[in-house]
């Protein structure tokens, strides 16, 4: 098995820099180096002027238009993706910078490298969350008992605040999904479930901060209501959702047979 190096990113804002000092106090007590990425920030800015954003797409495909904050952090998240495939290292992971790293997390990249290396194909590991849905257990991958069990994600969890990805994952995915139609998350999601390649685990390696979201800082459009079970963003994220079940229901069962 080659040596599989880690590129570390956290994604932080300008605007931002308490959340910086955080991370760097948190990583800095495991000894993790890692770059920064300058979040692109949506505040006082058109989200079209941030990446290749079409509102009317985003109305037509996903039912409403995306907050600028929501523009910025997928253009970010494209931009991680970037940088990580202009380093020499195998693997890039991406943090955002309201997580909290857990025990040993030096150790834990050593074992996530290790898992890397003893796959055949995979585009994304998901950190950050559970992946309860449509998965089958990776047998023999040389990962510690004691810790997480992994496993082949056909559904990820819609989060985007701990990922790992392959050079080959990373660049299917700008590939795929450089043009913003709906929050990244929720094209990770949709994008696993179309083409493959998800790895997820049976609880999250790495956790979120209970914090304040800055997605939709200063956006008057974001809704503080719920939406009628009627309007267009709920009927299509319903369709939605069953075409990325029907998908990944197929990839597991293909998996199994």
């Amino acid at each position: 098995m080659p040596d599989q190096s880690v590129f570390l990113q956290v994604i932080n804002l300008d605007r931002s820099p308490d959340r910086l000092a955080r991370m760097r106090a948190d990583l800095g007590q495991h000894n993790v180096a890692f770059a920064r990425l300058a979040a692109v920030d949506g505040k006082d800015s058109a989200p079209e002027s941030l990446g290749d954003y079409d509102p009317e797409r985003s109305r037509r495909l996903f039912g409403r238009e995306l907050l600028t904050g929501e523009v910025g952090c997928y253009q970010s998240h494209l931009n991680a993706a970037r940088k990580f495939l202009d380093s020499p290292d195998n693997l890039g992971l991406v943090l955002e910078d309201d997580v909290i790293s857990p025990d040993d997390f030096a150790g834990m990249i050593r074992h996530l490298a290790r898992l890397a290396g003893n796959l055949a194909k995979w585009d994304v590991m998901h950190l950050g969350r559970a992946a309860t849905k449509f998965r089958t257990e990776l047998i023999g991958s040389g990962w510690p008992i004691a810790m997480p069990t992994p496993f082949r994600a056909y559904y990820l969890p819609v989060t985007t605040h701990a990922l790992l990805w392959s050079r080959p994952g990373a660049e299917r995915f700008l590939s795929a999904c450089s043009q913003i139609v709906m929050p990244v998350d929720s094209a990770l999601n949709a994008h696993i479930c179309r083409f493959g390649g998800g790895v997820g685990f049976a609880s999250a390696l790495v956790a979120p901060l209970d914090q304040h979201s800055l997605i939709d800082d200063g956006d008057p459009r974001a809704r503080k209501g719920r939406r009628s079970k009627l309007s267009r963003f709920h009927v299509l994220a319903t369709r939605r959702r069953l075409v990325n079940y029907w998908l990944a229901a197929q990839r597991q069962w293909h998996a199994k047979t």
